[in-house]
């Protein structure tokens, strides 16, 4: 990750090592308690074409998925912002890979919805959730611009929220930003300071 690599789920050269790994992390998984997986797709790299790359990660996803089934878990693939080799930046574009699977794995391949990258990348939040509100398996915020707690930029971080309710998503909404000051300080300025101990 620090050197820039968003996954290797489209990389070829490494299908036998993200194979691999699909076991181990469905056990680790299992040991925690954990049901929600996020697969990155991988960046577009030097020496091959994108549409092989595309058909790489289909593969790989489709194995994902059976993995995830077997072990009642769901893989979720997210949009990413701030790395250009990364093609993935809005919900059609992931929408776009989980609809090449095959018909029994789109119960186990989910959108995570990161709500900043897909504004930082210029998607029209409020209709992308109308339109896609059904195929969220996980969802993130973050505020905009900057990435810091919610209530420090201008995203209607509420009002998407709300949204996301009234349409029916009742998952977890994981808080996945940089704090202005400390992690504690950032919870109590959101009203979970008793959670700090945590």
């Amino acid at each position: 990750m620090r050197d820039g690599d968003r996954g290797i789920a489209s990389w070829p050269g490494r299908q036998q090592e993200f194979l691999d790994n699909l076991d181990i992390v469905a056990g680790l998984g299992a040991r925690l308690g954990c049901r929600r997986f996020n697969l990155l797709y991988g960046n577009r790299i030097e020496g091959t074409t994108a549409a092989a790359q595309d058909e790489l990660a289909v593969e790989n996803f489709a194995a994902a998925t059976g993995a995830a089934r077997r072990a009642g878990a769901v893989v979720l693939l997210e949009p990413l912002s701030g790395i250009p080799q990364y093609p993935l930046r809005t919900a059609d574009d992931v929408l776009g890979v989980l609809d090449r699977l095959p018909a029994e794995g789109t119960d186990a391949a989910l959108l995570l919805a990161d709500l900043y990258h897909l504004r930082v990348n210029g998607q029209d939040i409020p209709a992308a959730l109308d339109r896609v509100h059904s195929r969220i398996g996980h969802v993130q915020i973050a505020d905009v611009p900057g990435r810091h707690e919610p209530g420090t930029g201008t995203a209607d971080l509420d009002g998407w929220v709300t949204q996301l309710r009234r349409l029916g998503y009742q998952g977890w909404i994981g808080l996945e930003y940089a704090p202005l000051g400390t992690t504690v300080a950032g919870l109590r300025r959101l009203g979970l300071g008793g959670m700090a101990a945590f």
